[in-house]
């Protein structure tokens, strides 16, 4: 199962300990965990790009997906004794596959989840993080267009301090 090195799952949070959102900490470790989807690394496909920048997928050539747009959603906090936060952040996956059959882009979908699920302690910022929604558009362009589109729901739950970003 492709599983990033728990070392280098802790670089990448290292590389962005200097950014003081915790939040966006998370969303560049994410992207860091999702480039990492290769064939190379015993994925079914590359990814061609992770992006927070969603631009308009008819755009993309079939050389340049699998695209995936990562999308800030919403965020919940449950309260605790004294200052402690845990909060559930949900984030959209929303993504491009061009020019591949069915069968390979839900084989795409299946390395992002398990991409996701494998590595969702996204070394150590987050207790742990989950897809708990698919939504994709099979019939709509596949046929006539041979687009793939898909959005993933991600829950990622994390700890803090009340007036502590980090």
């Amino acid at each position: 199962m492709p599983c990033i090195d728990p070392v280098v799952l802790r670089q990448f949070a290292a590389d962005v300990s200097g950014v003081k959102s915790r939040r966006m900490r998370i969303m560049l470790v994410l992207k860091k965990i999702l480039e990492t989807i290769k064939k190379s690394n015993n994925y079914t496909a590359n990814v061609d790009q992770v992006s927070f920048d969603v631009k308009s997928w008819r755009d993309r050539t079939s050389e340049n997906t699998p695209v995936i747009y990562i999308v800030d959603n919403n965020q919940v906090p449950t309260r605790h004794a004294g200052k402690t936060r845990t909060y559930i952040w949900h984030l959209l996956l929303f993504g491009v596959v061009k020019e591949e059959d069915i069968e390979t882009f839900e084989e795409f979908l299946a390395d992002i989840e398990e991409c996701v699920e494998l590595n969702g302690w996204l070394g150590g910022i987050a207790s742990k993080s989950e897809v708990n929604d698919i939504k994709t558009d099979n019939q709509l362009f596949s046929i006539t267009e041979r687009t793939h589109l898909f959005e993933m729901h991600i829950q990622v739950e994390f700890c803090r301090a009340h007036g502590d970003p980090r």
